[in-house]
């Protein structure tokens, strides 16, 4: 069955509170998802993570490339969509393009082929997963601790076993609340911590240092995603496990990451680094190097 259509589709939203991290304020939640539609009107949607309009562009990009080819031959559409953007866009906003055309396919191919995508890419060796609670963000309120302890108190009466948090103001003002945030939750409930790439080594190595007794399960993103050495060095010197890779992109980012023995936690984001197909691809290289994988994604449930 060929496809007939793909339509990307910009979804906006202008947020009541604006939130904000270690980088940059929200005011507007975007996102782009995009439909594939093949010749008898089954159809799959896909989802790219980033600057929407920027990956709208990037669909239309590849749009006259794969119209017209079949779309359960998911894998050589992949190659042909990588190939046209391999000169200039090896990494950034194409290849979430790439992704989001990528998963809709796949979600064409398990309607073609009548089985869950899970069973397609292998099987569902667990039918029971620990979800975390993402949240924590900063907002602009007179006192951020107080509203941090309920929001953490909230998921843990929702029944969360892990809770992950943003970091990243400072040092002083990350210390007191991470140690906050575990005196409300407790000890039986996990704890990460998000900087966003705020902090150089120096900086996340101090902090490490500071919130270690705290019982943290990981370190996200503590360094700039360019600083393979800091992040080497960071976990050579801290208990804390260290997880990164949402800035990566493709199998070839992530063996950068895995050779340089950058993170315990690998992170692809799989409406960015390449979509499903590239995703099992990462999964097989992360094993290869006997670390674990929890993919990214923003806005939605995170597994733990």
């Amino acid at each position: 069955m060929k496809i007939k259509n793909i339509e990307p589709y910009v979804i906006s939203h202008e947020l009541d509170t604006p939130f904000y991290f270690s980088q940059w304020q929200y005011n507007t939640r975007k996102i782009c998802l995009v439909k594939i539609t093949l010749e008898d009107g089954t159809y799959g949607w896909g989802e790219g993570y980033g600057p929407a309009g920027v990956i709208k562009a990037g669909i239309e990009f590849f749009k006259p490339f794969i119209v017209g080819k079949k779309a359960i031959e998911n894998e050589v559409l992949w190659q042909e969509m990588y190939r046209r953007s391999m000169d200039y866009a090896r990494s950034g906003s194409l290849q979430a393009a790439l992704s989001a055309i990528d998963v809709a396919l796949w979600d064409i191919k398990g309607k073609l082929l009548n089985k869950s995508v899970s069973v397609l890419l292998g099987g569902l060796k667990n039918p029971t997963i620990q979800p975390y609670a993402t949240g924590l963000y900063f907002t602009r309120v007179d006192d951020l601790e107080k509203v941090l302890i309920s929001e953490a108190k909230l998921y843990k009466s929702q029944g969360f076993k892990a809770i992950k948090m943003k970091v990243g103001l400072s040092i002083k003002e990350d210390v007191k609340y991470v140690a906050a945030i575990r005196k409300a939750i407790g000890d039986d409930i996990k704890l990460m911590i998000d900087a966003n790439h705020a902090y150089s080594y120096q900086e996340a190595i101090e902090l490490c240092r500071k919130v270690e007794k705290y019982n943290i399960s990981w370190f996200e993103e503590p360094v700039s995603p360019e600083d393979y050495e800091g992040y080497k060095k960071l976990r050579e010197n801290t208990s804390i496990p260290i997880a990164g890779g949402e800035c990566e992109y493709l199998k070839f980012g992530f063996k950068r990451l895995l050779e340089n023995n950058c993170v315990d936690i690998a992170q692809p984001d799989i409406c960015a680094s390449g979509g499903l197909t590239e995703a099992k691809r990462i999964a097989a290289l992360a094993q290869a190097f006997n670390k674990d994988i929890v993919p990214h994604s923003m806005g939605h449930l995170d597994c733990y």
